[in-house]
């Protein structure tokens, strides 16, 4: 199960990355520079483009119901059915 999570997190960052550099090559064309301290935000006031970098934003975050999150709860349940110290490790609460 973990090299399959691992296999999916590969995927996930592959797109989300991808994703990033889209965003920074839109942001590009919008304003012509890169200095970032001097491109003002409502240069992104297209509601299509904020919904798309939320989204890809929060699937490299890792946020549950993402593909990143998906490929890190493969491994972790991986490493934890794997490893006894895992298992023997309990949350102090």
């Amino acid at each position: 199960m973990a090299m399959s999570g691992a296999m999916f997190q590969m995927i996930a960052h592959g797109l989300s990355s991808a994703g990033m550099f889209f965003l920074v090559g839109v942001v590009y064309e919008r304003v012509h520079h890169r200095d970032l301290e001097s491109v003002r935000w409502p240069v992104c006031a297209d509601a299509a483009l904020q919904r798309i970098s939320m989204g890809i934003f929060f699937a490299a975050l890792g946020l549950p119901g993402l593909c990143g999150f998906i490929g890190e709860f493969f491994v972790v349940l991986g490493a934890w059915s794997y490893s006894k110290v895992w298992r023997s490790w309990r949350p102090p609460w």
